[in-house]
């Protein structure tokens, strides 16, 4: 139809141009597959975004802002990484042991991406001690422990 939706993210000061799609006159999808570097080895930061119609910046009622994210900093392990899987289109790649982006044409994984984390470890708990009654609670530190509590 002629009309051109662009979003400009500004990270650290640099803009970048991302084609944008017009879902209602409420929704402007930027389009994903765009990988960005978050910046300072952060594990996630919110920029900063415009929407441009025809070169010209939508007002918007809000700031909107977009999350920008590394995989390999928000799952240090199999299980915090599924855990981003569902929010973030981050995956567990079996064969390098890595959290690693999974969407689009950025598939990164050499293998298959694992849906079930092995390799449970547990590295300490506290408190070592507690009354023969129970009802103390424990802190389990480790690695691949799941991402729910009970």
């Amino acid at each position: 139809d002629g009309i051109s939706y662009q979003c400009v993210v500004d990270i650290d000061g640099t803009e970048t141009r991302l084609p944008g799609i017009y879902v209602n006159q409420s929704k402007v999808i930027c389009t994903q597959g765009h990988v960005f570097s978050s910046p300072q080895d952060q594990g996630m930061v919110t920029v900063p975004v415009k929407v441009l119609w025809n070169s010209k910046e939508v007002e918007a009622a809000r700031s909107p802002e977009v999350e920008v994210y590394r995989c390999n900093i928000l799952g240090r392990d199999c299980s915090s990484c599924r855990a981003n899987s569902m929010l973030r289109q981050c995956g567990w790649c079996g064969e390098t042991s890595k959290c690693l982006l999974q969407f689009g044409g950025y598939e990164i994984c050499d293998g298959s991406y694992s849906n079930v984390c092995v390799g449970l470890s547990i590295e300490s708990f506290e408190p070592k001690h507690g009354p023969v009654e129970g009802g103390t609670m424990v802190t389990i530190r480790g690695s691949n422990l799941g991402s729910r509590t009970s």
